[in-house]
């Protein structure tokens, strides 16, 4: 069987052979090989040319980690001292401290081009044109034992005890799993709670029912002017009525009481725009949010990475009325995100929520959290549909409540490999 220690040289040394210019001829015709063993099983429903297997891995022995010596030359940070033997094995058992570990592997054929991966990390790509580099001793014999565990698993399907092996013994970690949000609440715990469920349930409830009764965006009521220095202002209320706070000046030089270094604490102010243009003027305004002008992190009002901005976006109508649009990811910023929407609107600065059905949901635990597999890039998948329910957030399982976790998971049936039926 295939050690874990193998596997991490494959899946680490592939970050090198993964080059654009081309393969070696070798290594080529083995990864040809092992994409054309996989051609027995019945491709991958969204990609034709796609196609898995699940294989099973041995912690195996200390030497298949590292020989005493190589730890020493490696690992051992203390100069002119001798590890001793003890040290050794406690980091092997600390680097695998489990008896099996399972792994992913798919392979892309199409036409004369060929790509491996395990458990999402590209380990050879290339085509046969550009197989002219030279190979790798350790690449070949890596792609070799990685070969040997395909056809024991193809074995294994072949003997008709792959589908029992799998439903049995494959980690929660590469299965799918659907809880509804406040059950995640529940299972998470502490840090659950950075998605959600801080509201007084009274205060969550009275929410969900004004988005829930938000007028289509051409209904609402606007504003007959709006400028800058009326945004700045209404945001900073809008900050204050969600909870948050700023004791010190920004470090543009706004006092701490100016509206603006709200917005540069809690936003993204590096688009200067905002503040170089007249701040009582409607027209630079208008100017500034006519349709083909382009802000890049304008009117972001909760910064964060990708899947967790926040926007505020003033817009005048062809009537002439202004109001303002609130849209964003609602991984993080969900229950802040209500409470700026409830306030502006009850101060008279009509907001349109996007997703405000959605919104609702999230507030009251109503929506569906997803348990990804662990090879899922998960930070975009909200919103999507999978196995019939939209994602409200998705992420991969966490470690300090993974029982908790997997207990409140409804889990998905696994698309388990099957022969091709020639």
């Amino acid at each position: 069987m295939i050690t874990e220690a193998t596997i991490r040289r494959l899946v680490r040394s592939g970050r090198m052979w993964r080059l654009d210019d081309g393969v070696g001829p070798r290594a080529y015709e083995k990864a040809l090989r092992l994409a054309g063993a996989l051609e027995c099983l019945k491709a991958d429903a969204s990609n034709s040319h796609l196609r898995h297997l699940w294989f099973k891995a041995c912690r195996g022995s200390i030497g298949d980690w590292l020989t005493f010596e190589d730890y020493a030359d490696s690992y051992w940070d203390k100069d002119g001292e001798t590890p001793a033997e003890e040290a050794w094995v406690e980091e092997w058992q600390w680097e695998f401290p489990s008896e099996n570990y399972w792994h992913l592997v798919e392979c892309v054929s199409e036409d004369d081009y060929v790509g491996i991966f395990v458990d999402g990390a590209c380990i050879l790509r290339g085509v046969k044109e550009g197989a002219t580099l030279q190979d790798f001793d350790e690449q070949l014999s890596l792609l070799d034992e990685l070969s040997q565990a395909v056809s024991e698993a193809l074995s294994q399907i072949r003997a008709g005890i792959y589908p029992a092996l799998i439903n049995e013994d494959l980690p929660h970690s590469f299965r799918w799993g659907v809880m509804r949000r406040c059950d995640f609440w529940k299972a998470a715990g502490e840090r659950g709670r950075r998605f959600g469920g801080r509201l007084a349930e009274g205060d969550a409830r009275r929410i969900a029912r004004k988005l829930s009764c938000q007028p289509s965006r051409e209904e609402m009521p606007g504003l007959s002017s709006m400028t800058m220095e009326r945004y700045f202002r209404v945001l900073k209320d809008a900050y204050i009525a969600a909870g948050f706070s700023v004791e010190e000046p920004s470090w543009r030089g706004f006092d701490a009481d100016d509206p603006r270094a709200w917005y540069c604490r809690i936003g993204d102010c590096r688009e200067g725009r905002l503040f170089e243009i007249d701040q009582g003027s409607e027209e630079a305004l208008e100017a500034l949010v006519a349709p083909g002008m382009f802000l890049n992190h304008g009117f972001e009002v909760i910064q964060g990475r990708g899947c967790s901005r926040v926007f505020l976006v003033p817009r005048k109508s062809e009537g002439g009325l202004w109001r303002l649009g609130m849209h964003g990811h609602f991984d993080f910023h969900a229950e802040e995100m209500a409470l700026m929407w409830e306030h502006l609107n009850d101060a008279g600065v009509p907001t349109y929520m996007h997703e405000a059905s959605w919104l609702a949901d999230i507030l009251l635990g109503e929506d569906w959290v997803f348990l990804a597999p662990k090879d899922e890039y998960v930070d975009y998948l909200a919103g999507q549909e999978k196995f019939g329910r939209r994602i409200g957030m998705a992420f991969h399982l966490w470690d300090e409540c993974e029982e908790e976790l997997i207990d409140a998971s409804e889990w998905m049936p696994l698309d388990i490999p099957e022969l091709e039926l020639l």
